[in-house]
């Protein structure tokens, strides 16, 4: 069983752990023996924690949802997230990580943003009228083309196309990461109950920069040349 799996498998036991009597809601701890059982088949024999998983360069890849014109406008956090949805994909492109993107009913949202024309995979947008990019086959027929399982999601809104594409994710046993300062919604109360609601999912919720140095792995190389230069220009970019 692959690690994604066998936590999905312990988290089908603790639902269940559920007690009709328990007043507070709160999930039974499952026993040593349930943890081993959900995770036998782990050929790397290690324990199911969630969120345990860094980013891998060669399994990942980078998923902007949605970062439309019409859309953006609406955005308080837009300059914050546009920023850093752009260094994501910069950074990947440089690390060899496939970059998607994609639209929602682009006659009604418009096209991509400028600040993310640049990147090489918003000239083969993937349009959809899904919320949960899932939904839409030709998304899904082009990331199972990419072989990669760890899928970092950016772009809006947190608690519709993201959130929806993720919990997609999951169900399909992809392992996704939200990327918290890359993704917005219009009502900051919709953005933080849908990062919440995920995190308790299974996916793992992190920032734009965690993601580029676990990806990057050390120091002292060209890469990370690139990598510092790639962060220097989003904190001029930020104002920081």
């Amino acid at each position: 069983m692959h690690l994604s799996g066998a936590w999905t498998t312990l988290r089908g036991y603790t639902s269940k752990a559920r007690s009709p009597t328990n007043t507070w809601g709160l999930y039974e701890a499952p026993s040593v023996g349930t943890w081993l059982q959900a995770c036998q088949s782990d050929s790397e024999g290690r324990l199911p924690v969630p969120g345990s998983r860094a980013i891998e360069r060669t399994s990942a890849a980078v998923v902007l949802v949605d970062l439309q014109e019409r859309l953006v406008s609406t955005m308080d956090r837009r300059q914050e997230v546009l920023v850093n949805a752009r260094f994501l994909a910069e950074a990947a492109v440089l690390l060899g990580m496939p970059v998607m993107v994609t639209r929602q009913y682009p006659q009604g949202l418009g096209d991509t943003v400028a600040e993310i024309g640049s990147v090489p995979a918003a000239s083969e947008p993937v349009d959809k009228l899904t919320f949960d990019c899932m939904g839409e086959p030709e998304f899904r027929h082009r990331l199972e083309a990419l072989g990669r399982r760890q899928i970092v999601l950016a772009g809006m809104e947190t608690h519709i196309c993201v959130a929806q594409t993720a919990l997609g994710l999951l169900a399909a046993d992809y392992e996704p990461f939200v990327v918290v300062d890359a993704v917005c919604s219009r009502r900051e109360l919709d953005h933080e109950v849908a990062i919440a609601r995920l995190r308790d999912a299974g996916a793992i919720v992190t920032t734009a920069e965690a993601v580029v140095y676990e990806a990057l792995g050390r120091a002292a190389t060209p890469e990370f040349r690139a990598v510092l230069s790639l962060v220097k220009a989003r904190a001029d970019a930020q104002g920081a």
